[in-house]
């Protein structure tokens, strides 16, 4: 599959785009996890699409529904975040063939905590899936909802609007 090459500026060097979407919604229970791992998983089985599915949610459901526990990864999101832990060191194959899953865990609740001083902390997470960004076609991210905290304090809303990541789009759902 090809990537889509992007360019900050006219002058500036083209970097690779992981289209990305991250599923985000202020409510709990509206199905964020599940549509995370269906579109990771009917991508990768039905249309043979390399995806990377990040399970940015403390309480790690995308993990624990692709079977795996954090305390059994080598490595877990955090790890790679907080820790420089190599991003590929944490991605694991799914059950599902062509999906790959960079596992979360209970300590990203704490680094989010952690980031909302930092200037650019998008970027965090935006470098750590650059470095893997060839081997996908596409990123989907999982969240916890966004009303516990101010939006712009979460690490998962900002890379769902970064210039970096493929898509900007935002859904609005009503329950």
């Amino acid at each position: 599959m090809s990537h889509r090459v992007g360019h900050h500026c006219a002058h500036s060097e083209p970097f690779l785009v992981l289209l990305t979407i991250a599923v985000i919604n202020q409510k709990g229970g509206s199905g964020k996890t599940t549509t995370a791992t269906n579109l990771a998983a009917v991508w990768g089985r039905e249309r043979a699409v390399r995806t990377l599915l990040v399970d940015l949610d403390p309480q790690f459901a995308a993990t624990r529904h692709l079977g795996y526990r954090p305390a059994d990864l080598p490595a877990t999101l955090h790890d790679v975040l907080a820790d420089g832990v190599d991003t590929s060191t944490a991605i694991r194959n799914a059950s599902d063939p062509g999906v790959d899953l960079i596992g979360g865990d209970r300590r990203l609740a704490e680094l989010e905590l952690s980031l909302v001083g930092e200037a650019m902390r998008e970027r965090f997470l935006i470098t750590a899936l650059e470095t893997v960004a060839e081997q996908y076609d596409f990123c989907v991210s999982t969240a916890l909802r966004t009303s516990a905290c101010s939006p712009s304090t979460r690490l998962s809303q900002p890379i769902a609007y970064s210039s970096r990541s493929g898509w900007k789009t935002k859904a609005h759902c009503r329950a």
